[in-house]
């Protein structure tokens, strides 16, 4: 099978383009990574088309621009991301794309290559995202046309799409309460790359230590983080990544960390006890995978698709589900897997079958449900 998959940074369709690779399909990645990048996280070469540097100024401009001028670099970013990739398409059976990202490009797969169009949507439909976000009081908010521009892009490639790929039961449940049929959707977990993120040793237990990986956020509920870490007693928090638009503690016991690449991420894991994601919306963040293969038990919210992960855990219960800006909740949380954390030694152990969690068979999953798609669609066109 030919298949395109076109995204804009690494984000996780690189390591899905790698496994599909692996499985004997032909595919070609699309993307801002640059060749050498891409190779390293076990692409080849020659299955690359990269934009990285057509599209460098304007990366450039976004890093050293306010952040309430990021929306309009980044629609100048998804225009040129459309045109090269119309520019540079092969034929292929079926294109895989971001959502929002990508529009005009998919439009042009399948009039020119009768491409199925997979849309790859990481967050909850956007008028439940939207909702979720209007509610935040954020420094730099979008105002109502730009807003409505991303809408209406989003809620185009719905349409457009054969297939809208998801990573979680709440993402879903938003979808289809928005009026999308469940035969549209394909729900599929993310993965874990298995040797990059080990089972860890148990550290001292004291101090008792949290940790935090992602941008510093009000999406990612940092300020309800914040609140629950000060209400515990002689425990740290570590937090590892980029600063967004919430402003960093200035307190003993906190730690932070710029951003470090994911092969060095399982040594900042290894120094915790817990992680936790305060998350008040996103769809299944990849680090909570890579916390639970080093062997951290996992807090989380139900709007970030930690819940979904409870299936590949020995016991459920090391994966505790709060609601979204309840600090009550949060304390409640840490305080009941403070324990069950501390009663780990050595190494840390907590997945019945970390295989099943891999980019590995995330890529079956997705190849079966290709395949099983064109076969139905056939048969329904003969």
């Amino acid at each position: 099978m030919k298949i395109a998959i076109a995204s804009s940074g690494r984000f996780h369709l690189l390591d899905l383009a790698r496994e599909l690779e692996a499985l004997g399909h032909e595919v070609t990645f699309y993307s801002m990574v640059p060749i050498k990048r891409g190779v390293r996280f076990g692409l080849t070469k020659n299955s690359q088309v990269s934009f990285f540097w057509p599209l460098l100024p304007l990366v450039f401009f976004r890093r050293v621009l306010p952040l309430k001028l990021h929306h309009y670099v980044d629609s100048l970013i998804f225009q040129g991301l459309n045109y090269l990739l119309i520019f540079r398409l092969k034929p292929c059976d079926v294109l895989i794309a971001m959502s929002g990202m990508y529009l005009e490009a998919l439009l042009y797969a399948r009039q020119k290559y009768g491409a199925l169009i997979f849309l790859e949507r990481g967050s909850q439909h956007i008028l439940s995202q939207t909702q979720i976000m209007n509610e935040l009081k954020t420094p730099s908010p979008l105002d109502q046309a730009k807003l409505q521009s991303i809408i209406k892009r989003e809620l185009a490639g719905y349409q457009l799409a054969d297939q809208i790929v998801i990573p979680a039961l709440h993402v879903e449940k938003s979808f289809i309460h928005h009026g999308v049929s469940s035969f549209h959707l394909f729900r599929n977990a993310y993965g874990v790359d298995l040797n990059m993120f080990p089972s860890t040793m148990s550290p001292s237990p004291s101090p008792v230590r949290l940790i935090f990986v992602g941008n510093w956020s009000y999406r990612k509920g940092v300020d309800i983080l914040v609140r629950g870490w000060q209400a515990l007693d002689g425990v740290e928090l570590i937090h590892v990544g980029s600063i967004g638009d919430a402003p960093l503690p200035n307190l003993p016991g906190f730690t932070h960390y710029d951003t470090v690449d994911q092969t060095q991420l399982h040594q900042y894991y290894a120094m915790a006890h817990l992680f936790v994601l305060a998350s008040r919306e996103e769809g299944m963040a990849l680090v909570q995978a890579q916390a639970l293969s080093c062997g951290l038990p996992l807090i989380c919210t139900n709007r970030c698709g930690g819940e979904d992960l409870r299936q590949y855990v020995d016991d459920p219960s090391m994966i505790e589900v709060i609601p979204p800006d309840n600090v009550d909740a949060l304390v409640q949380a840490i305080q009941k897997m403070i324990p069950i954390a501390l009663a780990q030694q050595g190494k840390r152990e907590i997945m019945k079958n970390k295989h099943s969690l891999s980019w590995a068979r995330s890529a079956i999953r997705y190849a079966e449900h290709l395949s099983n798609y064109l076969t139905n669609r056939a048969k329904s066109s003969s």
